[in-house]
């Protein structure tokens, strides 16, 4: 699936400098980082809660991620981040896209708050066995008082594995850089800041029980052949 929505990332820069008519110190965000909220499959899920899951080869799982941001004491107004998947050279295809959503927050008090600018995204794109996926246009931002000293999740997407393309073969999914469009950007009051907050996560492979007993059955075999060979 492809689709393609409006150039909000320019909106996003327009509301960033209007921002700063109203305050008078910048604001950035320190940190980004992928978590595994959740996972549901017959097979087991090892690593949720973590940015590196492994999953079964015989069985697909449904994995729920959250693109989390640490803020500090400077507090944040606006953020941009794009998300890409199972890249080339080899697109090999491990996940597809269920859902995805972008995520409000508000403090306890209702005093501070980070919301998206407009549902949707820019752009959508599945991976296949010829392109890499992509989720182009997670946004958020504030006219008030913005989240302060607080790590928050404020992007979540929902994949689901293909069982027979499933590889460890390191990170699969990335905060990605680009253009000063495309790419993930945080915003100071005053515009667009160089600060780029990269994040990676990655599903790897649980090896099967019988891979596994057929792996200890070849080393007994190669054990009692060398006692014979003495």
């Amino acid at each position: 699936m492809t689709t393609y929505r409006r150039g909000s990332r320019s909106a996003l820069l327009l509301l960033s400098a209007s921002a700063g008519l109203l305050a008078s110190e910048p604001s950035r965000a320190l940190s980004a980082s992928f978590v595994f909220r959740n996972g549901v499959s017959a097979a087991s899920i090892a690593g949720l809660g973590t940015s590196a899951v492994a999953v079964s080869g015989a069985e697909p799982a449904t994995l729920t991620l959250d693109l989390e941001v640490g803020i500090g004491s400077e507090g944040l107004i606006a953020i941009a981040h794009d998300i890409e998947f199972d890249l080339g050279p080899d697109f090999d295809d491990e996940l597809d896209i269920l859902s995805f959503s972008e995520l409000s927050w508000e403090s306890a008090d209702g005093t501070h708050n980070l919301r998206p600018i407009s549902p949707g995204l820019a752009w959508i794109q599945e991976s296949n066995a010829q392109q890499e996926g992509q989720l182009f246009g997670f946004e958020a931002f504030t006219l008030g008082s913005g989240p302060i000293n607080v790590t928050l999740s404020f992007a979540r997407a929902v994949f689901v594995t293909n069982p027979p393309n499933v590889q460890t073969d390191g990170d699969d999914i990335f905060t990605t850089n680009g253009n000063p469009i495309d790419c993930r950007i945080v915003f100071w009051f005053g515009g667009c800041s160089n600060e780029l907050l990269f994040a990676a996560a990655r599903v790897d492979l649980i090896p099967e029980p019988a891979s596994g007993a057929l792996l200890g059955l070849g080393l007994a075999a190669l054990a009692a052949a060398l006692r014979w060979a003495r």
